[in-house]
């Protein structure tokens, strides 16, 4: 997806926001969390594929060297490097600012639960608190846009979804660029953007409700995927 173009103010950005939407809907649907991808990028084919060849190698050499990068894969576990990091902007200014109010109680509510409990189980003996990492996006589709790109290309693994349909719908380009989930409740009006690291939760109930789903959902995946590496996120989401 392509780099979207900067926005100089808000009707411009909502109006960008709305011709984005429209634009990617006729790509791949967008992720459920807690249901399996119907239709995912095409992986290629067997025939399609070209094996990797090294001068002067006897065959089979490349098994071997599979079979090692394996093994070690194995006996290294889960990186634990520092905390996990989950991501969110939102309206905490501005005409949209009580909603941004209920959501970040929600999310924060959630992150606070799982750092109580010791933080996310990478293992029967291990566990990682999370670090949530908030800006204030002021209900502006630039500003949304710009903040998720900041926090996606940091030390944030994943990012949860701001107010309003049409910020997420510029987030979702840049999570798709980026290549990080962003979670957002499907009850909130997330665009279908065909975007393969978006996901929709199922949540319901209030604003600060469905936000906590959401930010639950996230931690699960957090769980599942042993850590925070972002395809191992995005798998744990389809499951």
């Amino acid at each position: 997806m392509h780099t979207i173009a900067r926005m100089v103010g808000e009707g411009e950005a909502d109006a960008r926001a709305e011709a984005l939407a429209l634009q990617v809907s006729e790509q791949r649907p967008f992720g459920v969390a807690g249901a399996r991808q119907t239709a995912g990028a095409r992986l290629p084919r067997d025939s399609e594929r070209r094996p990797f060849r090294v001068a002067g190698a006897r065959p089979g050499w490349h098994l071997a060297v599979v079979g090692c990068a394996l093994v070690a894969l194995a006996c290294a576990g889960p990186r634990l490097a520092g905390p996990l990091v989950l991501g969110a902007t939102l309206p905490l200014t501005g005409a949209d600012a009580q909603v941004g109010a209920a959501m970040r109680r929600g999310y924060e509510r959630a992150v606070d639960e799982i750092n109580r409990a010791g933080g996310v189980a990478i293992d029967a003996t291990r566990r990682l608190p999370v670090r949530f990492e908030l800006r204030d996006d002021g209900g502006e589709a630039a500003r949304a846009e710009r903040l998720a790109s900041e926090l996606l290309s940091g030390d944030c693994q994943a990012l949860l979804g701001t107010a309003s349909a049409l910020r997420v719908t510029v987030q979702a380009a840049v999570a798709e660029q980026l290549r990080k989930p962003l979670l957002a409740a499907a009850a909130d009006g997330v665009p279908g953007s065909r975007a393969e690291w978006t996901f929709a939760v199922s949540a319901t109930g209030d604003i600060e409700a469905r936000a906590y789903e959401t930010a639950r959902a996230a931690l699960r995946a957090f769980e599942t995927a042993r850590g925070g590496d972002p395809v191992a996120l995005r798998y744990a989401l389809l499951q």
